[in-house]
């Protein structure tokens, strides 16, 4: 939470006066394209969800319901608490079990989602580098003014980037050498019992089979990735209709470029959902994109109000449903 305090402080705060001016200079925000913002993220959230069905074996596939009600839960608690992907990745895992998908299943299904979405994430912002003439000057030059180091923006992308695709290629590696690396999870286990060690062990080979038999099966995979582009398309779109909502309009290759980067950064777990960590990063790429400061901060406002914040109640009403199901 520190890190989100400093950034808001030194690149948000300091833009809400020309915020207001932008505001004021805007006049009226169009309601169709905020009304589209808030269709679109809703359309990447069961996106989102259609992408982890379709993860699951089909044999113990949930319905979609179930479905989107726990991701939706493990969106909520992903955007409440302090490095909270380990408690939604727990959270998702218990409902799907609960809904009557074997463990190894449901763990090895969020793995193939997860690698597979990271896949299209990284390609969203590939095309955004390669299809965006002149952007670097212009990153250079709102980077710099925000008080980051030469090149920063574009390094960290890149090395996001290429984080992505490592865990593509190292969890083909281990499927690959899935025999010697279960054999070295017995030693590293041993300590634990020869009962303990053996469930584990036994637990990794069968999420390591469901996401074996994924990557093997062209289908599957293709709705996989499919899906996934979905969510990340869509999510993007709602941030470029709300930017066209405050009067700006930015080429597709640089808003997947901006996106992106927020994107990846978002990854990583330092915050809640990346709050501060996505704005105190979007803004100042946006300026250097040539969108006012003010507008750029008006539109990063609304969208994270749909993106991250809309969730929430959501989720605690998905809940809410699935308690008072389970009660009957």
């Amino acid at each position: 939470m520190p890190v989100a305090g400093v950034l808001i402080a030194t690149v948000i705060v300091p833009q809400f006066g020309e915020a207001a001016r932008a505001l004021r200079a805007v006049g009226t925000v169009s309601p169709p394209l905020v009304t589209a913002g808030v269709v679109l993220e809703l359309i990447s959230l069961a996106a989102f969800a259609l992408l982890t069905r379709h993860a699951f074996p089909f044999a113990v596939r949930p319905r979609f319901g179930t479905v989107l009600r726990a991701d939706l839960i493990s969106v909520g608690i992903g955007n409440t608490l302090p490095f909270g992907a380990a408690p939604a990745l727990a959270a998702r895992v218990r409902l799907f079990v609960l809904a009557g998908a074997p463990a190894a299943a449901a763990t090895g299904a969020i793995v193939v989602e997860g690698v597979v979405s990271n896949q299209a994430l990284a390609a969203i912002f590939g095309a955004g580098m390669l299809g965006s003439s002149g952007l670097l000057s212009g990153l250079d030059r709102g980077a710099v003014a925000a008080g980051a180091p030469h090149g920063l923006t574009w390094t960290v992308g890149l090395i996001g980037c290429a984080a992505l695709v490592g865990c593509a290629v190292g969890l083909i590696g281990l499927t690959l050498l899935r025999r010697p690396a279960l054999v070295l999870l017995a030693r590293i286990t041993r300590p634990l019992g020869a009962a303990r060690s053996a469930a584990v062990v036994e637990f990794v080979d069968s999420t390591l089979t469901v996401i074996a038999a994924a990557s093997a099966d062209r289908r599957r995979l293709g709705a996989v990735a499919l899906w996934a582009s979905v969510n990340w398309l869509a999510d993007a779109a709602a941030l470029g209709v709300l930017l066209a909502a405050f009067g700006e309009r930015l080429p597709i290759a640089s808003l997947f470029f901006a996106y992106g980067l927020a994107a990846i950064l978002n990854a990583v777990p330092l915050t809640p959902g990346g709050v501060g960590i996505v704005e105190g990063v979007l803004v100042p790429v946006l300026v250097g994109l040539g969108v006012p400061g003010g507008r750029a901060v008006l539109a990063v406002t609304a969208w994270r109000l749909v993106q991250f914040w809309m969730p929430i109640p959501i989720a605690a009403l998905a809940a809410a449903t699935l308690l008072r199901r389970r009660r009957r």
